[in-house]
């Protein structure tokens, strides 16, 4: 089953550009990046929750923050409580 997910106030600029994007980092290592994002704007990001292993994660937001492509640096926002998946 998809679940919808939604974060507001938060926008990925482009996430086609390398490293960018809506990640869950788990506990115990690897990160799943969100294939789709449904809206990218500056007030709510709307994204399908991929689908995980049994586990603890956090939720990242990545984003290139600056003017013009050389300058802009990789930002990492992370959701303060840490999410759990049940097995099924």
């Amino acid at each position: 089953m998809k679940c919808l997910g939604v974060i507001p106030q938060s926008e990925i600029r482009n996430p086609k550009w390398d490293g960018e994007g809506l990640y869950f980092v788990a506990d115990a290592g690897g990160e799943t990046k969100v294939p789709t994002v449904q809206k990218n704007k500056p007030s709510q990001l709307v994204f399908l929750v991929p689908n995980l292993a049994a586990g603890t994660y956090h939720v990242e937001v990545r984003a290139r923050m600056g003017t013009g492509t050389s300058a802009r640096e990789l930002r990492i926002g992370r959701l303060d409580s840490a999410l759990t998946v049940l097995p099924t």
